[in-house]
């Protein structure tokens, strides 16, 4: 039901979850750099939409992105 998943290591076991895409640019082992695109938005299956699931998680505990992500303030 997720589709395509994608798993970062970000080191010191900390992992972003990306499930629901299509496409996969990257492959077991590639580095990442920032701003890299890593896959293409698919469509969920779960929600019924075009979408994707993000996450981060620290060893296996999820944590809310948007305490995590850059923004502007609400």
């Amino acid at each position: 039901g997720w589709g395509q998943v994608l798993v970062l290591d970000h080191g010191d076991h900390y992992y972003t979850v990306y499930a629901g895409t299509k496409d996969a640019v990257v492959t077991v082992g590639d580095q990442v750099q920032p701003q890299q695109k890593i896959a293409s938005t698919g469509f969920s299956e779960i929600h019924g939409t075009q979408g994707m699931y993000f996450e981060i998680r620290h060893f296996s505990e999820p944590y809310d992105p948007k305490s995590w992500l850059k923004g502007p303030p609400l």
